[in-house]
């Protein structure tokens, strides 16, 4: 086995490695999301109306929500704005 075959093979394993990690941190966001595209969620700045899941990997792996704004009366906003609303962010019930 030469250099190069050592260092390739262990690319190999390090980006499997990683993918994997990846797909558990998707799986457990997952199991902790509660909400579904087109449902109502709120946090510290406003409401919004859910379009998007995707997920953000800092301390714990959560969802990020991409939501058109709403206004407090449930109707949505006159310029169609759009934002995240991080999981960790929500307003608890």
């Amino acid at each position: 086995m030469t250099k190069e075959t050592l260092d390739n093979e262990l690319l190999v394993l390090a980006k499997k490695y990683n993918d994997d990690c990846t797909e558990l941190k998707k799986k457990y966001a997952d199991a902790n999301n509660p909400y579904k595209v087109g449902g109502i969620i709120q946090d510290h700045i406003g409401k919004g109306k859910i379009e998007k899941i995707a997920y953000y990997f800092s301390f714990s792996p959560e969802c990020k929500y991409y939501c058109q704004e709403l206004k407090v009366d449930g109707t949505p906003r006159k310029n169609k704005s759009r934002r995240w609303i991080y999981q960790s962010n929500l307003n608890k019930k």
